[in-house]
């Protein structure tokens, strides 16, 4: 049986985040850290994601970029 509140994943989607360099303690952050379940989804309530931060994490592949 699968339950319908899942844990927010706050590792995998605050770095990407486009609020992640304001401190935790103000809006929206802080409302984020308030909620950590969300009904079908491990996604924050206020993320928006950032494309050059989600560049900047995502891996390499093993074999080199252009592999």
């Amino acid at each position: 049986m699968e339950y319908e509140y899942k844990e927010v994943d706050f590792y995998a989607y605050c770095r990407n985040c486009k609020y992640a360099e304001i401190d935790d303690v103000k809006d929206p952050c802080n409302e984020c850290l308030g909620i950590p379940c969300n009904l079908h989804s491990k996604k924050p309530i206020n993320y928006e994601p950032d494309d050059k931060k989600i560049k900047e994490n995502t891996p390499m592949p093993i074999n080199g970029p252009g592999v």
